[in-house]
């Protein structure tokens, strides 16, 4: 293969990549993203998709790998607010849920520990006075 081939290739990859986003991110901004932005922010990505959408079938049917890189990252910007926000939300429950049962096996530990102490602290006071006597 050659460095051209290579070129056109990594140029279609970029525009693939890019129409993958795209429309990935606009299906998302009324899907699982709908809480989790204003409606400027919502708003603004949507217009920006539908301007990379229509471009991409237009003057952005052959132009050059970084003119798609670009794009990318420009709808990217905008979305992975949202994708962050969603990301923690989906995220924190079954963290917290965790700490809980971190926290009560811990404390289930000492309370048992203390238990065995106790149990030790009395034989040993039991025993003390049985050679006393």
């Amino acid at each position: 293969m050659t460095a051209q081939d290579d070129l056109i290739i990594s140029t279609a990859n970029a525009k693939n990549e890019l129409e993958t986003y795209v429309y990935a991110a606009n299906e998302k901004v009324s899907g699982i993203w709908k809480d989790f932005g204003t409606k400027q922010e919502k708003d603004a990505i949507e217009e920006l998709c539908g301007q990379i959408t229509i471009w991409l079938y237009d003057d952005g049917a052959d132009v050059v790998r970084s003119e798609y890189e670009s794009r990318l990252k420009a709808v990217k910007d905008l979305a992975e607010k949202l994708n962050l926000r969603y990301r923690e939300w989906e995220e924190v429950p079954p963290a917290l849920e965790m700490l809980q049962l971190t926290i009560n096996s811990l404390r289930n530990e000492a309370q048992s520990k203390e238990e065995k102490i106790c149990t030790y602290q009395r034989r040993r006071i039991t025993k003390g006075r049985s050679t006393m006597r």
